[in-house]
């Protein structure tokens, strides 16, 4: 196999990963709650999804023509069409999803031992695969790749893709040292509901251990560092907050150190 075909199995594994986290995520409660007079509206919301993923600037012209492709269905659909539609993705679910993961994972793994010297897309689709696996490997793994994703852009460099970059190495950072028992340094983990005997409560930061307290101030200053939006304002988009008082923005410039990253124990 040739290295252009082997990046190009890459770009297509971290695509179908995409999508199927779309369709999961964003689709399927979209549609499976839909009715005939609500069209439009899911439409705009799919169509602001679809510019999304292009302004990132990392998904092919395919990728972006599937979504373009659904919306074109759901326009004019009539009620038994959309009745139909609802049936199909009944079988769009998380033991799916489980299940390609893993192959994703060990396709990805003989493809990154192929690729000689990795670029830094290489490395954070691999990362953004990773970092849905299952266990401490899987997350060391995709802390690895975000690590060299992240060294292979420059301080200063603010373009979409930059950001994804630093977003994802803040995922994998975090969720890494949880696995080791240490506390996140960024706060990108929230527990999804409470949970007693780990210490955990629905929607706040996962300790690393029960009684640990966060230093949000320190978290807000190590995300500043890295370049990437305000803790406050994350929780805003992700509807963890509902107020809308923002800490001090992140500034236009980045500025970090991978090495000082790493001896913060942010996860």
């Amino acid at each position: 196999m040739m290295h252009s075909e082997q990046i190009s199995l890459l770009r297509e594994l971290f695509e179908e990963d995409q999508f199927e986290r779309l369709s999961l995520f964003q689709i399927k409660p979209l549609i499976m709650n839909l009715k005939i007079d609500q069209i439009h509206s899911a439409i705009s919301e799919l169509e602001k999804a679809k510019n999304e993923k292009n302004e990132e600037g990392i998904f092919s012209k395919e990728f972006i023509e599937r979504i373009s492709s659904f919306i074109k269905r759901l326009n004019g659909i009539s009620t038994q069409n959309l009745d139909s539609l609802k049936k199909e993705f009944e079988s769009v679910n998380f033991e799916k999803l489980n299940f390609n993961d893993t192959l994703r994972r060990k396709e990805v793994s003989k493809l990154m031992s192929l690729i000689i010297n990795s670029s830094a897309i290489d490395n954070y689709c691999a990362a953004v695969i990773y970092n849905h696996g299952v266990n401490n490997d899987d997350a060391n793994l995709a802390f690895n790749y975000s690590t060299r994703a992240l060294e292979s852009i420059k301080m200063h460099d603010n373009s979409s893709f930059a950001k994804k970059i630093r977003d994802e190495y803040s995922f994998t950072f975090d969720r890494n040292q949880l696995t080791q028992g240490k506390p996140q340094l960024y706060g990108t983990s929230y527990a999804a509901k409470d949970d007693l005997s780990k210490g955990w409560k629905k929607d706040e930061l996962i300790p690393p251990f029960i009684g640990y307290q966060y230093d949000r101030e320190q978290m807000e200053k190590a995300r500043n560092e890295l370049g990437i939006k305000s803790l406050v304002q994350q929780e805003l988009d992700w509807g963890i907050r509902k107020t809308d008082v923002v800490s001090t923005p992140v500034g236009q410039t980045a500025n970090f150190s991978i090495t000082s990253s790493r001896n913060l124990n942010r996860k």
